[in-house]
């Protein structure tokens, strides 16, 4: 039973990867503290056009953060997410916590010195 999970993760992930491949996506960024600070969860959702030219919005699982948001553990874990999923994002939306805001700015700022067509 324990190595089902991880299978179904992995399997679950793959599809993700394989619906996004060669698809250009908003990424859209919310996050939660839970009450006392003790953990932060975050929500990642790519939004793209598909080829019927119907809008799309696929939820792509993270795991939770340890404390409160901080911008180098945000933008850690949205690197990881652009890089497990092979992301080619043009466009982040978040709200305005200012820890989220600096690690998107950061993380895109990085994809554009690396040559990434990232707005």
């Amino acid at each position: 039973m324990r190595n089902v999970m991880p299978s179904r993760v992995e399997s679950l992930r793959q599809n993700i990867r394989e619906r996004l491949t060669d698809q250009r996506v908003s990424l859209c960024i919310d996050q939660w503290t839970i009450k006392g600070g003790r953990m932060t969860l975050s929500c990642f959702n790519a939004n793209f056009i598909n080829e019927k030219g119907e809008l799309e919005n696929l939820h792509i699982p993270v795991s939770p953060l340890d404390g409160r948001p901080a911008a180098d553990k945000l933008r850690s874990q949205i690197d990881d997410v652009i890089e497990k999923y092979q992301l080619e994002v043009v466009a982040v939306v978040s709200d305005s916590s200012s820890s989220l805001r600096n690690a998107v700015k950061d993380t895109l700022f990085i994809q554009m010195q690396q040559g990434h067509n990232t707005l």
